[in-house]
Order: structure tokens, then C-alpha cells, then sequence
């Protein structure tokens, strides 16, 4: 986000996307450079696409407040000697920066 001492509220995910098979909740995320082994997944399903981009917007329940964000999207449907994938062409992040919640330094 390119201010690292404050803090941002993040809204929404949008991912314009090829599938060649269903996902179910293929997107999660982790905060503030979380090593976390599961991400907290975000509902939304990307849809068998073929050779077409969609756009799938997924909407966090709540907004959440962070430093920083890391998308983990996942391929549960390949299996290995398979040619089923997913595509990722872009993805936009709906944020807010919060002017006066600045990270506390640690000296």
C-alpha cells in the first residue's frame, strides 16, 4: 500500500479470474505479514470460465484493519497430470487509509 506505519481498513477483494473448473472459497488472506498455516477464508466461489475472464468481487463480512495483506488463492480441484488451473489476470484491493492510526514503533 505503499505507507507502511499506518493503517489501512480493507473493504473488499476483486479478482478477474480464468477457471476451467469450480472453486468453492479458493481465496483466503492473512495480516501483517502472518505466517499463519490457514488463512481466514473469504466466501465466494470462482465458476467454470473456459477460455473467458470473469470477475468475481468478494466482500469481507466485516472490513478488517491491517498493515498489510496477503492473498492466498488455491487450486483444489487440480491433481496432479491434470490441466485444470486457474488463471489470475489482476486483483484490486478496496481500501482505506486511516490517517491517524499510525503503528506504534518499536525502539
Amino acid at each position: 500500500f505503499n505507507l507502511p506505519s499506518i493503517k489501512k481498513k480493507i473493504y473488499s477483494i476483486t479478482i478477474t479470474y480464468k477457471s476451467e473448473s469450480a472453486q468453492t472459497n479458493p481465496v483466503g488472506y492473512t495480516l501483517d505479514g502472518s505466517e499463519a498455516s490457514s488463512p481466514t477464508s473469504i466466501t465466494g466461489n470462482f465458476v467454470a470460465t473456459g477460455d473467458v475472464w470473469k470477475i468475481l468481487t468478494l466482500n469481507l463480512s466485516s472490513p478488517v484493519t491491517c498493515q498489510s495483506i496477503s492473498i492466498a488463492i488455491t487450486n483444489p480441484t487440480n491433481t496432479a497430470g491434470s490441466s485444470q488451473g486457474i488463471q489470475i489476470n489482476d486483483i484490486t484491493i478496496e481500501y482505506r487509509v486511516l490517517r491517524n492510526a499510525t503503528v506504534a514503533t518499536t525502539t
